[in-house]
Parts: C-alpha cells; structure tokens; sequence
C-alpha cells in the first residue's frame, strides 16, 4: 500500500483573470500560507493521480483516499481524492505547466502542478483535458470508449531540492558538512572549479512540519562507492548520474535525476528527519554541479524552484543572476526516463580526473 507526500497550492493561491485567460501567483506569495500538504494513500499498487472522467464527483479509484493539511499540519480535508480536470498554461519562455485541480467529494482543495509557478510570472491559458485511465474500445457495445491515458504518476508532481543537514561538500578547507558552509565559501564545481555561495538559505524541519520527507541514499547504493557515506537531500533534489546506458538512451554520457525518482533502488527510501534537521539551499552565480561524498549532485536553481522558497533570495539579487539560470547544469530526466536506468552501475565521481588547483590538493587528499 504506497503513500505519497506531494506539496501543493491552497485553492485561493493561484489567482484567475478570466479577461484575459491567465493565471498568475502574487507578488507576495507566502509558502507557509499559500500551500497545502497531500497525504495520499494508495490501497492498490497504484502509480497514478486517478481522475473523475465521468464527472460524477466520486473519482474513478475507490482505493485512493487523501489528507490534505496545511503546513503547519492542521487537518484540513479527508475522503476519497481524485484530479477533477489538468489546465494547461504556457510561461513567457514557452514551457507548458499542467495545473491539476483536485478535489474531494466534489469539494476543491488544492492545487498539483508539474513545474512550480513563480510569482508575478503570468501564465496564459492554453488548453485543459479531464484525467482518465486508459481504455480500449468495447467490442460488445457500439459506443466508442477508446480513450488514451490522461493520468499524472505522483513523482512527475514537484517540490523543492535542497540538502539536509549533515551533508557534506568539497570546500577549500576540504568535505564540511552544509550547515557550516556560508555566503562568500567557495565549493568544487564539476564545469568551474572554484565557484562562491552566493546566497544561502535555511528551513528547520521543527519549524515547518509540512514539509517533504527526506530521500536516503545509503552507501553504494547507486554504484561503487557512490554515494561513500549516507546522503539526504529532498525529494526533488537532483543527483548526478554518469554511464553509458545514459549516452545511448538520452543522449547525453551525464544526466540529472531527481532523488525521489530513485525510490524502488536497493538503498534509496524515505526517511523521517531528526531532531535538529533542516533544508539548506546553496546559490551560485550558476547552476553548478557539487560534490558531496561519493555523489555529484546540484546547486540550487533559479529557473523553476524558489516559488517554494520563503525567504527566497533578494529580488535584486535574481535579477543579476537570471542569465546564469537560464538551463540547467544538465539535461533533467523525467520520472518515466529515469526509469530506464539500472540500479547500482553508477560509479562515484574521480575528483582525480578534474582540473584542482596545485594550491588545493592537499585539502582534497586530507578530506
């Protein structure tokens, strides 16, 4: 029986212009207010956000029920859950958002989407479809049911990558756990050599007791030595995979995959946070690629995640950043790409094989 933790918006969050067919989150969006946790339980082995095709505000799976909190973890909604309808909008630079309505015996609450939406960014309506399991036509009948498969798997619906306390990376003064790394630090990147923090950020798990479970990756887990001590990051949190099944299948030799992706691995699960747990989030003038033990994993990128950050950075501090955070570090795989990959073929990274400065490799052999 799976369950799910998924970060949504409150009803009220996203605000319509019917004038104009468009959607926009505003200026002053708080993520402590303005979103909703999914608890949802799966009786079956269900993958799917399940809908109501026919519209008779039941839901299509009996077996799917839901609680829905608020982020300090007050009950808000409880019953059976389903995805009502998915409108689809399309951002400034072209990119497709699917907002998924959900609801719960025919009552809204809250709001799934597939890439968040940033504040003051206006989304324009493009078209919207009702959410639907798979069906063949019906050779006994004359009605035509064939239909395709409208339904979002619960992993293509995303929250915000970030390290948890503990994790530790290559600093000038070698591995340092990320709770002791500040703005001005300077960390090995995989593309850039040195490169400093430029912001940083911070969520005690004590003080937010909505957010996402941490993912675990136990040593080996995801080859040879990779990761080389335990590693938790959030669920949308994107580690760095190297092979050549990766070249072959998408053609590229390095790809991003997010951890929760990699839950059903040997040594991937979901964990609860420990007393004086928190997220931290690291900035750099670009999206980098940083190296933890045993692991090559990401910064924090601008381009589709601090909607979800509150305190984010500084406005101005974005703005001189933006062009830096216009692709990320590497090609990102979707929940149904990644899972082509083979568990337990991903080597650690050879620090050995990349550019150290002479001056620093005595820091690197030490750590």
């Amino acid at each position: 029986m799976p369950n799910y933790t998924i970060i949504g918006y409150t009803t009220d969050a996203i605000v319509h212009d019917y004038n104009t067919s468009t959607i926009s989150l505003p200026s002053d969006f708080n993520a402590n207010e303005d979103r909703v946790r999914f608890e949802i339980i799966e009786g079956g082995t269900g993958r799917y956000l399940d809908g109501d095709y026919d519209n008779n505000e039941i839901g299509d799976d009996s077996n799917q029920d839901a609680n829905v909190f608020d982020m300090d973890g007050n009950l808000l909604h409880s019953g059976q859950v389903y995805a009502e309808s998915v409108d689809v909008y399309v951002a400034p630079d072209g990119t497709e958002i699917e907002v998924t309505r959900v609801e719960i015996n025919g009552v809204h609450v809250g709001d799934l989407v597939n890439t968040p939406l940033e504040p003051g960014v206006v989304y324009t309506f493009s078209y919207s479809y009702n959410v639907g399991a798979p069906r063949s036509d019906d050779p006994n009948t004359s009605e035509n049911e064939a239909r395709p498969d409208t339904r979002t798997a619960y992993e293509d619906f995303q929250d915000v990558p970030c390290f948890v306390s503990g994790t530790r990376l290559m600093t000038q003064d070698g591995m340092q756990p990320v709770e002791r790394i500040g703005v001005g630090d300077a960390l090995w990147t995989l593309d850039r050599g040195w490169q400093k923090v430029r912001w940083r950020g911070l969520r005690p798990f004590e003080d937010h007791a909505g957010f996402p479970a941490p993912i675990e990756i136990r040593p080996g887990a995801l080859g040879p030595g990779s990761p080389a001590r335990r590693l938790r990051v959030s669920p949308q949190h994107r580690i760095l995979l190297a092979h050549p099944a990766c070249t072959l299948l998408f053609g590229a030799a390095e790809v991003f995959v997010a951890a929760r992706h990699l839950l059903g691995w040997p040594g991937v699960s979901e964990v609860r946070p420990g007393g004086g747990d928190a997220y931290h989030h690291l900035l750099f003038e670009r999206h980098e690629v940083l190296f933890c033990d045993g692991v090559a994993t990401e910064s924090l990128y601008l381009g589709d995640r601090t909607p979800l950050l509150r305190p984010g950075p500084p406005e101005t501090l974005r703005r001189a950043l933006a062009d830096g955070h216009r692709q990320t570090a590497r090609l990102c795989l979707t929940a149904r790409e990644a899972r082509a990959l083979r568990p337990g073929r991903f080597a650690a990274p050879a620090l050995a094989d990349r550019p150290v400065p002479a001056a620093r490799r005595r820091a690197h052999r030490a750590a």
